[in-house]
């Protein structure tokens, strides 16, 4: 199925507002959200489209049928997309109690934060060498 098919049908019931808010969230065309392109920023925005449509249409058959997908594959996304956004509320929640001063974060930023207020390694060969000195003196 073309992306131009999965259009008109996604306006027969309702969801092509949808679609289209979530192509500009994502910065993506609507070819790009409807294809079958693997690319991260259109695989994350389909799997938002699906996740979002599957509260509307709570059947994975018919979204399977309406988007030209297997079942199955609507599944796979809906949990990643429900997984990623678990993990993202987790990174936020974190960044808060870590960071309280600094507000909202990205996971991304909560990383850079924790990386850039941690101590840092002490090489091996350093180390080795700081424990002969001592042993020697």
């Amino acid at each position: 199925m073309n992306p131009r098919n999965i259009a008109r049908a996604l306006a027969a019931h309702g969801l092509l507002e949808l679609a289209h808010d979530v192509a500009l969230r994502h910065h993506v065309t609507m070819d790009e959200l409807l294809g079958h392109s693997h690319h991260r920023p259109e695989a994350l925005a389909r799997r938002e489209l699906w996740t979002l449509a599957y509260s509307i249409i709570p059947s994975l058959p018919r979204l399977g049928k309406l988007f030209g997908r297997d079942h199955t594959s609507i599944l796979a996304a809906i949990q990643k997309h429900t997984a990623r956004q678990r993990f993202a509320r987790t990174c936020r929640a974190l960044a808060a109690s870590l960071f309280p001063a600094e507000g909202p974060q990205t996971c991304n930023g909560v990383l850079a934060n924790i990386v850039a207020v941690a101590p840092a390694p002490v090489s091996s060969s350093s180390a080795s060498a700081d424990a002969h000195r001592v042993a020697a003196s």
